[in-house]
């Protein structure tokens, strides 16, 4: 449920807004409660949207980018968050919206998301756009984050996408983070990459350290490895570990 609290000097614009299950108790201040029914998607989107241009406090346009963005019309939501992206609100606020654009879950958003992690003037809303690629469930995410890789021109974001890498988490991420570490980049994003393989779930990322540990041509990114396979706690990274310590 939305909730919205006005007071008696402006019963158009609400100065709280909240975001709650029902079930759960919450303090109201001993203060009336109007149940206004259930309503189409649509019309409650119009009216949030209508009610995030009145509020004024960074805190309440939150909530309603929050509650914008739970409904699944998502071409208008994202429409609507992408004006919000590239209006002149304040850089938390651009943030907020940057991420909340990958909730939606579309595809179709995704060269939106690479072009703002590449080229935001705000670092926080290029580090949202990143964060809100890795919540696309599509295989195109990795394509994705590996543009940013190789084409941004800050050093935090690559790191950024790196990791956002590990998080997607399938056989194709896992694939690109080897190619990555074994390809000729700078020993910093090569080490980010071995720490995103350990974050792969369920060791999916174990062959790939084990293989960076055995063949790596730095001996700085073998120790990473190397590190990371102890990390795991699993008998095939331990038996690696020993077998590589009688190797030297």
């Amino acid at each position: 449920a939305i909730l919205f609290r006005f007071n008696s000097s402006d019963r158009n614009t609400p100065f709280q807004i909240r975001l709650n299950n029902l079930s759960i108790p919450f303090h109201h201040g001993n203060q009336p409660i109007h149940w206004l029914g259930r309503y189409k998607q649509g019309e409650i989107l119009a009216h949030l949207q209508a009610t995030y241009h009145r509020v004024k406090s960074d805190k309440s346009k939150r909530y309603l980018i929050s509650a914008i963005s739970s409904h699944t019309i998502r071409k208008q939501v994202a429409g609507f968050l992408k004006g919000i992206v590239q209006s002149n609100e304040s850089e938390k606020i651009r943030a907020k919206a940057a991420s909340e654009i990958g909730d939606q879950n579309n595809p179709a958003d995704i060269p939106y998301l690479v072009q703002l992690a590449k080229n935001d003037h705000s670092l926080l809303v290029r580090k949202k756009a990143v964060y809100g690629l890795e919540d696309i469930r599509h295989p195109s995410v990795v394509k994705a984050l590996e543009t940013i890789i190789r084409e941004a021109n800050n050093m935090y974001i690559k790191k950024r996408a790196i990791h956002s890498m590990g998080d997607v988490g399938t056989k194709k991420a896992a694939e690109a983070l080897k190619r990555f570490t074994f390809a000729d980049n700078p020993t910093e994003l090569q080490r980010s990459a071995v720490n995103a393989m350990e974050d792969l779930p369920k060791q999916m990322g174990l062959p790939y350290l084990i293989q960076v540990a055995r063949q790596h041509p730095k001996s700085i990114v073998r120790k990473k490895a190397i590190r990371c396979l102890g990390d795991i706690k699993h008998p095939r990274a331990y038996q690696a570990i020993r077998e590589l310590a009688e190797s030297n």
